[in-house]
């Protein structure tokens, strides 16, 4: 999300032009590098799986046809999946929606006062985005050594986006402070949207099945996600468009709180408990932390 407005930043400062087409066409052209990089890595992995013996795939898809199918049937399972996809959906209509039309809040907030710089704009979507990796870092260091529920982690980070958009909107609507004070409380909206449901919602769902069908309902959960971030895109510009910046604070707000309760509703409890309430998980039918929770957790760390 940062790289982009780095890189216009960069551009700008590198290629001293009045004329920006030059400027427009490099971004467009270094934004196809990275995708061109995963496509290479996808040929190649693929291609050390398809020389494994075709023995060993049949024998595994069996196995997971067949978890898959006891997975199924079990009466929770379609409770579970509301639980991980279904937060995933919320969350990424809220985040993908809200802030690919950051540009647009910023202009809003600075509207009158001449507010026309491009690279302004780069410099403060920039600043914006980056609170983004204090919340990250925030979640995992809470999750990893202070021990904090995914479910708790999920409702908690679900509110404070619904805490700062309604306050984003009640000040905008009802103050008359100036830009720059809505441009902090943007800040803050940004801080929120990567605290909590940014880390869960990948985490959640590989503590919350079992190994078997652990994958599969991971990338469904996922393809859930996915389908909110186009929703989101699709949706709040044309909400905003037709009703104003308050109605897509508002919508956004009450998408939060539904992730919240929905998480509430269907996500297990004590997941990445400690290992003293490892029974009252198993009563619960939900796993406790498993490996995969962990490698997850760790990327994420090295990531950042």
């Amino acid at each position: 999300e940062m790289a982009p407005y780095l890189v216009a930043i960069l551009l700008r400062a590198a290629l001293q032009s009045q004329d920006q087409s030059l400027q427009w066409r490099l971004l467009l052209g270094i934004g196809g590098i990275p995708a061109a990089f995963v496509v290479y890595l996808e040929q190649s992995s693929s291609s050390k799986i398809l020389n494994k013996p075709e023995e060993q795939f049949s024998h595994r898809k069996k196995e997971t046809n067949k978890a898959l199918r006891a997975e199924l049937a079990k009466p929770d399972t379609l409770k579970k999946f509301l639980g991980t996809g279904g937060g995933w959906f919320l969350y990424d209509v809220a985040f993908y929606g809200f802030t690919l039309m950051g540009p647009s809040v910023v202009a809003e907030c600075f509207q009158g006062d001449n507010h026309e710089s491009i690279q302004d704009d780069a410099w403060q979507q920039l600043i914006a985005l980056s609170t983004g990796i204090f919340a990250v870092k925030l979640t995992t260091f809470l999750i990893r050594h202070k021990n904090y529920e995914l479910k708790a982690l999920q409702i908690g980070g679900f509110y404070f986006m619904a805490i700062a958009y309604l306050i984003f909107g009640a000040v905008r609507t009802w103050t008359s402070l100036g830009s720059w004070y809505l441009y902090v409380l943007y800040c803050i909206i940004n801080f929120c949207l990567t605290f909590g449901p940014n880390v869960t919602t990948f985490v959640i769902p590989s503590a919350t099945y079992p190994r078997a069908t652990r994958a599969t309902f991971n990338g469904a959960s996922s393809a859930a996600g996915k389908l909110g971030a186009v929703l989101g895109t699709e949706l709040l510009p044309l909400v905003h468009s037709a009703y104003g910046l308050n109605a897509v604070i508002y919508l956004c707000a009450a998408i939060s709180i539904l992730g919240a309760l929905l998480t509430q509703a269907c996500i297990c409890d004590n997941l990445l408990s400690s290992s003293a309430n490892t029974n009252n998980i198993t009563e619960h039918n939900c796993p406790s932390r498993s490996k995969a929770t962990s490698t997850l957790l760790e990327a994420t760390q090295h990531v950042l």
